[in-house]
């Protein structure tokens, strides 16, 4: 069986690259590559259409990793072709690692009716340090207005526009852009000149400082190996505390999505089971893959896949919203 992306057909067997020439197809699935811990997840190939992938997790990425592929999110034409396994074997399957959107939950329900669904604490994370983001980019908005603003002032004036530098050399504008790569990541991995960066932001922008440290309680509660699903219950419920106390709507947002998803993320501790990473689909030579940046530097600092040489590439968009 195969099934054609972005122009490549790949063989869902061995997830290997076929021949040019077929059109492409809804999706295929491949019951000979099943086991009973999957993974679900949908990712877009290069071309800007989004894919539902699920992979044996027990192959690690390897060739015949891939369960199933198919066109597109909707969960009816996912159950369409998962079904084409046999129920029985699907009823096998005892995990499925999944991200917090209603389909993929509704795809395992009735897919994998015996499964526990676990929610991958990469995309938990992920929605929080882009909530993190969030502050830093209204500030620096409001940092290029307020400097496109007085570069006209002075431009009435005949004089050369010179703006304010702060103690690291930055303009403001500078330090707001510059610094978003040092929030993805925890204090003590940060360089001297990204520390000295985080300092100066988070004494001009008290509110960046505590969504970054609200980021870092969360991470500090999956990151705790000795932590057990009852105490990481209690632990979350004081993050939700703090996160009610801080004012923050998009982090109360966010909250609200993952207490509605409580019992799925407390299962991360029972096994801490994870989405299989984008090399799944075993394409050294596949076009590249298109990620969102909070979502790569979140895997890269907390998670290290093996992502193989020149096969990422941040979407033009995507990198120039998060600046």
């Amino acid at each position: 069986m195969n099934v054609s992306t972005n122009g490549i057909r790949v063989d869902i067997g061995s997830g290997k690259i076929l021949p040019k020439g077929s059109t492409p197809n809804g999706g295929e699935s491949s019951p000979e590559n099943m086991g009973v811990h999957l993974s679900i997840d949908e990712t877009s190939l290069g071309n800007g259409e989004f894919y539902t992938i699920v992979t044996n997790k027990e192959v690690r990425g390897r060739e015949h990793s891939l369960v199933a592929i198919v066109l597109g999110t909707d969960s009816d034409e996912v159950l369409r072709v998962l079904r084409q396994i046999d129920s029985g074997v699907r009823r096998k399957v005892t995990e499925v690692t999944l991200d917090l959107s209603d389909s993929m939950n509704r795809i395992c329900r009735y897919a994998f009716p015996g499964a526990k669904r676990v929610i991958d604490r990469f995309h938990v994370q992920k929605q929080v340090l882009e909530a993190v983001q969030e502050v830093r980019i209204a500030h620096r908005w409001d940092a290029i207005n307020a400097d496109t603003e007085a570069r006209e002032q002075v431009n009435l004036t005949g004089e050369k526009y010179e703006p304010a530098r702060l103690a690291n050399g930055d303009t403001l504008k500078e330090l707001l852009a510059r610094g978003r790569y040092a929030l993805f990541k925890s204090p003590e991995k940060w360089t001297d000149s990204q520390r000295q960066r985080v300092d100066l932001m988070f004494s001009l922008y008290p509110d960046l400082k505590k969504a970054y440290w609200l980021s870092q309680h969360l991470s500090a509660i999956f990151s705790n190996k000795k932590s057990m699903a009852d105490n990481a219950r209690l632990n979350l419920a004081r993050w939700y505390n703090r996160v009610a106390e801080s004012g923050f709507k998009s982090f109360n947002t966010i909250a609200a999505t993952f207490y509605e998803h409580s019992d799925e993320t407390i299962n991360y501790f029972d096994n801490r089971s994870r989405v299989q990473p984008y090399q799944i689909l075993h394409l050294p030579t596949m076009q590249p893959l298109f990620l969102n940046t909070a979502f790569l530097l979140c895997a890269l600092f907390y998670h290290t896949p093996t992502f193989a040489p020149n096969t990422l590439k941040t979407d033009k968009k995507k990198r120039e919203s998060l600046s």
